[in-house]
Parts: C-alpha cells; structure tokens; sequence
C-alpha cells in the first residue's frame, strides 16, 4: 500500500506542475518546475509517513497555484487535479487501514475480539466504531467494552446505558450510573 500511495502523490505532483509548464512561455520557468518536481519526487520517497507526504502535497500544490495568480483557468485545472487525488489517496488509506486492522483482527481472533452486530465482521472489543461498516458500538458501562454477538445487552430504562447482563450480575444488578435496580 505504501508503494502505491506514493505513486499517487508522485503522480498528484507531475499533475500540477505540468498544468503549471503547460501554460508557461519561459523555458527557464518550465526548467525551474522540472527541477522543482524532481526534488520533490525524492521528497516523497523518503517522507517517513502520511502526515508528511500531506505536507509535501500540500507544499507543491501552493507553489502550483502561486505560479499560476494570473491565470483563473490554471487555477481551476490545478483545484481539480488537487480534489481528485485527495479522493484516491484517501480511498487508498483506508483500504490500507480496513486491511491492516482486518489482518491483525485475524492474527489475533480470541475472545477479546467480537463481531460487529450490523456486518458480522471481527472487530476489537475496545473499537469506538466498526471499521468496516461505521456503525456505533455500545459499550458496557461496567467494563467499558463492546457489547456485540451473542452477548446478552441490557439497557438502563433510566438513564438508557447498556451493559453486559453478567457485569451487571456482578454490580448486584444495579446501574452503574444512576443506579436503578435492574432485573437480571
């Protein structure tokens, strides 16, 4: 995954400055934006993570759009150039995130991993969020992890908090939070 973001951000790269070059009258201009991508191609393949090809996109988009105060349609070109590779790096991310986090999921699939209630695939107990499908997890107010799969939920009809019905067994049956007996 990595590889391939980097060819988006090489690609995003040559994207603009060659918007840039296609409207330039000077050959010295045209050279300095050939140098200018160049460096910054070896930028990106030595930048350590995401945040920082971020930068450096962000970086060679400014510099695009500063050679290009003039001219509006410029302007436009590199702002569509700029919004469609924010799209597929974005798209790449978080195939490579759903990926990784469904790899090591797999790697790992003991009881301290459940199964989304909404897609059925393995999530961690600790997750805020599904990763795959987004849906929002309850979360047992007494042990503070997931509640999904064949868990038995109850929920609070004072205060509405759900937790585990064995947490709850050990909490005398009562809620945690407003402390409403409850039947268990």
């Amino acid at each position: 995954m990595v590889s391939e973001l980097r060819k988006l951000y090489k690609k995003a790269v040559s994207d603009f400055f060659e918007t840039v070059k296609s409207e330039a009258s000077s050959l010295e201009f045209i050279n300095f934006f050939q140098e200018a991508e160049n460096s910054i191609h070896i930028l990106i393949n030595s930048a350590p993570d995401i945040a920082v090809l971020n930068e450096i996109l962000q970086d060679a988009y400014a510099l695009s759009e500063k050679a290009t105060l003039a001219s509006s349609s410029v302007q436009k070109k590199l702002k569509g150039i700029k919004d469609k590779y924010e799209v597929k790096i974005n798209k790449t991310v978080n195939k490579s995130l759903i990926l990784s986090e469904k790899k090591r999921l797999e790697k790992s699939a003991t009881a301290e991993n459940l199964v989304c209630p909404d897609c059925n695939e393995l999530i961690s107990r600790d997750a805020e969020f599904c990763p795959y499908c987004g849906t929002e997890l309850a979360k047992c107010i007494i042990c503070s992890s997931v509640i999904g799969g064949n868990q038995e939920l109850i929920v609070c009809p004072n205060c509405g908090e759900s937790a585990h019905s064995h947490c709850l067994a050990k909490s005398n049956g009562k809620c945690t939070k407003c402390g409403t007996s409850l039947n268990v």
